[in-house]
């Protein structure tokens, strides 16, 4: 298991890729959240692999996957994988 949360983000073709590794607690599911809303108000497609992420607390995975269900409900271009 990997002992450091890391988050990287990259465009390519107009799209952010965003991976995210390491153990996710409630706190660092927020983080991500707002990082993504930032990209999300500029309406430009977002994926996220999250498939690297360990459960510290299984609610901070709760947290992340209703936040990216929220942003996808209210329109952003989101996708998650994992």
């Amino acid at each position: 298991m990997k002992n450091n949360f890391a988050m990287h983000a990259q465009r390519v073709n107009g799209t952010i890729h965003v991976d995210v590794s390491g153990p996710l607690d409630i706190s660092r599911a927020v983080d991500v959240l707002h990082f993504l809303n930032v990209y999300a108000r500029a309406k430009q497609p977002i994926v996220v692999n999250h498939c690297n992420l360990s459960m510290v607390h299984k609610s901070g995975m709760d947290i992340l996957e209703k936040g990216l269900q929220t942003l996808s409900d209210l329109g952003h271009p989101v996708c998650h994988v994992g």
